[in-house]
């Protein structure tokens, strides 16, 4: 392998017209699940991956097939990278350029990329906020139009951020829609509202999120239940030393 990063296409189409979702990993995860939710509800078929040597050693395992660390879904609607996996910074920019030539030389209009906007525990509230930005002012009129509200101000680093500036400095359409996440766990909940956002940008794609929501709810359940499990377990832990609610030398409140 000469090249940092490889993209290989097994099943070639014809994707001219097809808008392109990048899924590698934010904050909460909501970028992955966002893309594993649309290549499900969509069924879009796998139609290759990207490869490097400093990408993870690993195979993921789905329906007894090994699929590679960054996987490429689509058809003539939609094609969908995703990765579970955040690429080191070294390969960020060859996976851009990778993902840039090929969806230009394919006739791809437009990328939308996922993000999480980290927010503590207390500041999580069921009300999700959604923002846009994007690299053309086509993209920032069609965020307009869905009412979408434009992030005035902010970082966005990794991928998004680099597509963003590539596309601002290529004349690319790239747009990034990022959600309130939790950065402790899988946010699915920031994920379909995600999803809701890119079903409302792309007119060629109709997306249900109901059973997204369904699993969002599930998920914090389970993670309550744990806490609330981990807090009775110290709590009858406390040190013999220790009168109960008395903290600790050298901790501070």
């Amino acid at each position: 392998m000469d090249k940092e990063v490889e993209l290989f296409i097994k099943h070639p189409g014809d994707f001219r017209g097809a808008a392109v979702i990048e899924g590698f990993p934010s904050v909460g995860l909501v970028s992955t699940l966002a893309a594993n939710y649309l290549v499900e509800q969509l069924k879009l078929p796998k139609i290759g991956c990207m490869t490097s040597r400093f990408m993870p050693v690993t195979s993921i395992i789905r329906d007894g097939k090994p699929n590679h660390p960054v996987r490429i879904y689509g058809d003539k609607r939609l094609v969908v990278f995703v990765s579970e996996f955040r690429p080191p910074a070294l390969l960020v920019m060859p996976i851009v350029e990778e993902i840039l030539g090929w969806t230009k030389a394919q006739g791809c209009d437009m990328i939308i990329s996922a993000e999480g906007l980290p927010l503590a525990e207390a500041e999580h509230a069921d009300a999700i906020h959604v923002f846009g930005v994007s690299s053309s002012q086509k993209g920032r009129d069609l965020l307009a139009s869905k009412k979408i509200p434009l992030l005035a101000e902010g970082i966005i680093t990794g991928i998004s951020g680099v597509l963003l500036n590539e596309g601002m400095k290529t004349d690319r359409d790239i747009i990034c829609v990022i959600a309130d996440a939790h950065q402790d766990y899988p946010d699915a909940r920031s994920a379909a509202k995600i999803v809701e956002s890119i079903d409302s940008l792309l007119p060629q794609i109709q997306l249900d999120t109901k059973p997204l929501y369904a699993e969002a709810e599930k998920m914090e359940a389970e993670i309550k239940s744990a806490l609330a499990r981990v807090q009775a377990t110290l709590a009858g832990h406390e040190s013999p030393m220790e009168a109960p609610g008395e903290t600790p030398p050298g901790m501070y409140r």
